[in-house]
């Protein structure tokens, strides 16, 4: 017998139908550039699109990104009800992660981190082994990554958010100077090679946690 194919179309992520707001975002924001010529910045046009967006000023960049975990944090909650364990200092650590690493494919260091965990029901925060290790983690990771965490959101957005649930996301601002290190398709390092397979093995997405929710559980 063979077995269905495992597919983002098939849990729940059509390409299809995202791609289409995509390129029509995309063009209403590209006819924003010109807002910040009168601070003296101008975009980097090649950066829309790309894992983080670059501003140009007089001697640096600046960068900005924003990301989310994904579902991953679905596999951590179907763990704790076998094991009693929280993971949510790791899952802090990992979203972060995803924040950074978008921003230094393109050679920025982090400034600024900002945490948005958006809720199905404020009762979420009430387990506080949850909230701790998710606090701690991100501090850690924000130490890691030498950044300041800048603050964040607590959105309790009930209808929305599936009550028990959590999404977890953020941004940041990064800095690239001097202006030399911006990496590029023309001045790619070689170091990027390396740590590419590392860096896939961080992308959370409804595909694996649609493979690891029937064995967690």
């Amino acid at each position: 017998m063979t077995k269905p194919s495992l597919t983002y179309a098939g849990s729940g992520v059509n390409y299809d139908a995202l791609d289409p707001f995509k390129r029509a975002a995309q063009k209403a924001a590209g006819d924003t550039a010109g807002n910040i010529k009168r601070l003296g910045l101008t975009e980097v046009p090649a950066s829309r699109g790309e894992s983080a967006y670059l501003i140009e000023a007089p001697d640096h960049y600046l960068a900005h990104v924003e990301e989310g975990l994904g579902t991953k944090n679905l596999v951590a909650d179907a763990v704790h009800e076998i094991t009693g364990r929280h993971y949510y200092g790791a899952l802090a650590q990992d979203t972060v992660a995803m924040i950074v690493n978008d921003m230094i494919t393109l050679g920025a260091l982090p400034v600024s981190v900002a945490m948005h965990v958006g809720v199905g029901d404020t009762a979420w925060f009430a387990d506080a082994g949850r909230t701790e290790g998710l606090v701690a983690g991100w501090k850690h990771a924000c130490d890691l990554s030498r950044a300041v965490w800048g603050g964040g959101e607590t959105p309790g957005l009930g209808g929305v958010v599936v009550p028990g649930a959590v999404v977890l996301s953020g941004s940041a601002v990064g800095i690239i100077k001097p202006k030399e290190r911006l990496i590029s398709g023309r001045n790619p390092p070689p170091e990027i090679s390396q740590v590419v397979s590392a860096w896939l093995s961080m992308i959370s997405s409804a595909v694996p946690c649609a493979i690891s929710l029937p064995y967690a559980r």
